[in-house]
């Protein structure tokens, strides 16, 4: 009998455009494949891939996320042994979307041809400076061998200014924050770091703060100079990274500030991993101690992420707190409920929400209109995180009332 792979493997090589779709339903059964299933993908990136039946078909895409999602020991061996040359052969037939996730399959592979390909392509100035390179250069292991020799190779994308030379940056920044490097291999790029820093796109922000950070692994007068105007960044994220790499270089007179920012919910949960590392988790304010604090920053931190709102509410509140058997996980827990606002988001109405600590931190998009009092949000959180569980109590549609009942908040 065939496995699922194969079931999906027939079909995504077939020129009939129903066998195709009936494929894709395959993949949804495909679990963790093993070292035959894995000879099988391998063998297959050697085949000819019939032409696409419509525009937006990337066949080899799912294929590469075959490879991406192996955990078994033994399959992987297999494309680390064997991955890389039918990978290579197979990049010229490739669409732009399919060799940028190809690349991040050869820097999960990690052999020398696979990463001298990654070199060479993303050294070429018509390679998109968008995400992807991040995800490529991230994709590459902490333990990969030769990994000092790659820094040199790949310089040349420093003299872009965009964000191909921000991603080599933070990887630079990953390998002297793991001690895999004894120097920064890029020790000329202050003056490139200082333009990130001195930016107001409030959307490249996120520039400065890899500036910061890279700040931190080269002492010396010119680096506390440009860390000294950082401190004073419009964003508490930069103001934090800054503040952090001055206190590592020795500039301690920064202390106060740092345990300021503690108070910050926007950056307070990275604050209080930066002031453990720097040992002066003891002199957190007593404010930001208070689990009541700590679960927002919880929140702001979650509504924050890129793909949440992107950035801390305009405004928000605690709406209620309280201790319940919570059947998700089945113990007894604190939970915290928070009513926020984000004010004139892009031109449009206000929005307004409703989220949830003390389990899995969420915001029912659009639903808060349907709380009329706590008891409301919690029971929609609990029949939300029932369904995220694939728990045989969940319901179709969550409806409220059944989680009030779970809840005790009504008879059963």
């Amino acid at each position: 009998m065939k496995t699922p792979v194969q079931r999906y493997l027939d079909g995504i090589f077939s020129e009939e455009e129903e066998l195709y779709d009936q494929a894709e339903e395959v993949l949804a059964e495909v679990g963790a494949i093993g070292k035959r299933d894995a000879w099988l993908v391998l063998e297959a990136l050697y085949r000819e891939m019939p032409p696409k039946p419509n525009p937006w078909t990337h066949r080899w895409y799912t294929i590469f996320a075959l490879i991406q999602n192996t955990e078994d020991p033994e399959a992987i061996q297999v494309f680390r042994n064997k991955g890389t040359e039918p990978l290579l052969n197979l990049y010229p037939r490739l669409d732009q979307d399919e060799k940028a996730f190809c690349l991040k399959i050869l820097a999960l592979i990690g052999t020398p041809e696979g990463l001298q390909k990654i070199v060479t392509e993303l050294t070429n100035p018509n390679w998109p400076a968008d995400y992807m390179v991040a995800v490529i250069l991230d994709s590459i292991a902490d333990d990969v061998a030769g990994v000092e020799l790659l820094f040199p190779a790949l310089e040349s994308i420093l003299s872009n200014n965009d964000f191909k030379a921000v991603a080599l940056i933070d990887f630079a920044n990953r390998f002297m924050r793991l001690g895999r490097l004894q120097v920064y291999p890029y020790p000329n790029c202050i003056p490139l770091l200082r333009t990130w820093i001195e930016e107001r796109q409030s959307e490249l922000y996120s520039y400065a703060v890899t500036a910061c950070a890279a700040l931190c692994y080269l002492p010396g007068a010119e680096s506390i100079k440009v860390l000294n105007l950082a401190k004073d960044h419009p964003d508490p994220m930069v103001r934090l990274e800054a503040l952090y790499s001055l206190y590592s270089l020795g500039e301690t007179s920064v202390r106060q500030d740092l345990l300021e920012l503690s108070l910050n919910p926007a950056v307070s949960e990275r604050v209080f991993d930066y002031l453990a590392e720097l040992g002066l988790e003891d002199e957190i304010p007593l404010k930001a101690r208070k689990p009541e604090y700590q679960a927002l920053c919880k929140m702001v931190s979650w509504l924050m992420h890129p793909n949440e709102y992107g950035a801390p509410p305009d405004q928000i509140e605690l709406w209620d707190k309280r201790e319940l058997f919570w059947p998700p996980t089945g113990d007894v827990r604190m939970l915290y409920l928070f009513r926020y606002r984000y004010v004139d988001r892009n031109d449009q109405a206000d929005e307004v929400g409703v989220g949830m600590t003390g389990s899995v931190t969420f915001s029912l998009f659009g639903e808060a209109e349907n709380f009329k009092t706590p008891e409301d949000a919690y029971a929609a959180h609990c029949m939300w995180e029932l369904e995220l569980n694939d728990d045989p109590r969940a319901v179709e549609g969550r409806p409220i009332e059944v989680g009030k009942r779970l809840l005790g908040f009504i008879d059963k």
